[in-house]
């Protein structure tokens, strides 16, 4: 409901875009609004709308709750539109699909390689449920930070990179980065893991130790 010295934002069919300004009064056509001061308009304009012209539930951009991409540690928890803008740059970078980086072999190897060591250390099996989420953990973040470290890495270190996914070099700072990156996510889920199964331990499996 509208009222008298109510902050509101409009947009006439002339307007390119919103326009803020103060109810004053309600005539039988529509609304006297106040329209706020410009650089151009020391005296506020005084406007009449329709009710169809004036929003009231207009958000700020800078207070909109931004999505974000979760699931693989705070560093790299970005809005879901920076993190297509850095696949977008990557790819053109790399002049590769993260599938094609994903498939290639020093990828595969070094995911063989964490997947393994983590889940000889935590009793999960390949034929596990857990396994598979251990895996798709790895993934997720390996795709986190192949986007943001091709996306802000140097000249050098692309071509460093690309000649490493192509087994020409032994060394790669962006691959090193992904690795370390990768495997610090997966290790932080599996430390929630273990916190979520302390906290939903069944009284019946303390009963079931017992009489075994």
């Amino acid at each position: 409901m509208l009222q008298p010295g109510q902050q509101v934002h409009f947009r006439r069919e002339s307007d390119g875009r919103l326009l803020k300004g103060t109810i004053v009064e309600q005539m039988k056509t529509g609304w006297i609004v106040k329209g706020s001061r410009t650089a151009t308009k020391i005296t506020p304009p005084v406007h009449i709308l329709q009710t169809d012209d004036i929003v009231t539930d207009h958000v700020k951009h800078r207070d909109r709750a931004p999505v974000l991409e979760t699931g693989h540690g705070n560093s790299l928890c970005v809005p879901v539109t920076e993190s297509l803008r850095r696949r977008d740059v990557a790819a053109f970078r790399l002049g590769l699909t993260e599938t094609q980086v994903l498939q290639a072999a020093v990828m595969i190897e070094l995911r063989k390689r964490a997947l393994c060591s983590l889940a000889c250390s935590n009793r999960i099996r390949k034929a596990d449920f857990d396994y598979d989420e251990l895996n798709s953990e790895y993934v997720v973040a390996t795709l986190a930070a192949l986007r943001a470290t091709s996306s802000s890495a140097t000249d050098q270190d692309i071509q460093e990179f690309k000649r490493h996914l192509a087994g020409e070099t032994t060394d790669s700072r962006i691959m090193m980065q992904i690795g370390r990156t990768s495997r610090t996510a997966t290790i932080r889920y599996l430390k929630r893991r273990t916190e979520y199964h302390h906290q939903h331990v069944d009284i019946s499996d303390y009963s079931d130790r017992l009489t075994a």
